[in-house]
């Protein structure tokens, strides 16, 4: 059997050559599934803040493993759910039977958040149902998004999994 020494030059560059073919082939794959998803959305991803965090949590999810448990998949983000009486930007669950968990996840954009006094009135009831209903609620503002999408999804999936590390893209 030859070793990797023994794969002479130009063998190497077109081995090379087929993996950069790949490669395109799977971030090409990858870029449409995230458009499909955000466009298939429903309307349920209701800012670009919004489609960043969904786009960064899925792509830490793919790249992390945390895709499936018997087939199924064991972190689901749900946009604009509804708990209670209240509608919620992210709901993020883990169904894995080790790690049961339930996250609320707040997208702030000041053009949609505590502008008036009855708006923050509401967001503080909403927490507090919340919190008593025994969800985590995680507030990210938009510049937080947008600036840093991956810490804020590495975050995020870092509490929904007890994994403390998550690799956050940087380490491809």
């Amino acid at each position: 059997m030859k070793n990797f020494n023994e794969i002479v030059d130009n063998v190497s560059k077109f081995i090379d050559e087929c993996t950069a073919l790949v490669g395109k082939y799977e971030a090409d794959r990858w870029d449409m599934k995230l458009i499909s998803d955000i466009l298939n959305s429903d309307g349920r991803l209701e800012s670009p803040i919004e489609e960043i965090l969904y786009a960064a949590l899925r792509t830490l999810i793919k790249i992390n493993g945390f895709r499936e448990w018997d087939n199924e998949p064991t972190i689901h983000i749900i946009p604009q759910i509804k708990i209670g009486m209240f509608r919620v930007d992210f709901g993020i669950k883990n169904t894995h039977p080790k790690h049961k968990h339930r996250l609320v996840v707040e997208c702030d954009s000041q053009q949609f958040h505590e502008r008036t006094e009855k708006e923050r009135r509401y967001e503080k009831a909403r927490d507090r149902y919340l919190i008593k209903n025994g969800f985590k609620i995680f507030h990210y503002t938009g510049s937080e998004i947008v600036k840093e999408p991956f810490r804020v999804a590495k975050e995020i999936l870092e509490e929904v999994t007890d994994c403390d590390h998550i690799n956050n893209g940087s380490e491809i």
